[in-house]
């Protein structure tokens, strides 16, 4: 089999009615006929605290497990501080979509300033549309249910 460079990408989040952390981790390579390809490997709870060592831990034995574990995979995350610590000699770069989320949520949180004059009902419209998608995203939430097993288990 060959071995392409590979871009691994982890994502973590909380499940709100567990408050159970669980991890994701995504392989993506191109291959010969310059596909992208990409695969998620594991979803996994993380039975252990969420330091940077057990975060690094978890991810090296699903790559491992699959046969993707390199010295030359590239890593992308959140902004997380924990899990940038997991990679920090690795190489490794932001997620962009978070950087996105993040600097939205953050402009549309922000307190108006004398620059934003006439710009209030364009902000508001934003806003509004803002909290639609949320309401939408927490009914869908709350209506699916799980139609695969999400439980990752190590043979």
């Amino acid at each position: 089999m060959r071995q392409w460079q590979l871009a691994v990408t982890c994502d973590m989040w909380t499940h709100e009615a567990t408050n159970t952390p669980y991890i994701t981790v995504t392989s993506h390579h191109i291959n010969d006929r310059w596909e992208l390809c990409a695969s998620v490997l594991a979803t996994c709870a993380m039975e252990e605290r969420k330091t940077a060592a057990n975060i690094k831990l978890v991810v090296y034995n699903i790559l491992e497990e699959f046969g993707a574990g390199r010295h030359n995979n590239f890593y992308v995350t959140d902004n997380g501080a924990n899990i940038k610590a997991a990679f920090h000699d690795q190489a490794w770069l932001s997620c962009c979509g978070h950087n996105i989320n993040l600097a939205v949520s953050h402009s549309l949180q922000r307190k108006p300033t004398e620059t934003d004059a006439g710009h209030g009902e364009e902000m508001g419209d934003i806003q509004a549309l803002v909290n639609v998608c949320k309401e939408i995203v927490m009914r869908v939430k709350r209506k699916r249910e799980p139609k695969y097993n999400t439980n990752y288990q190590r043979h």
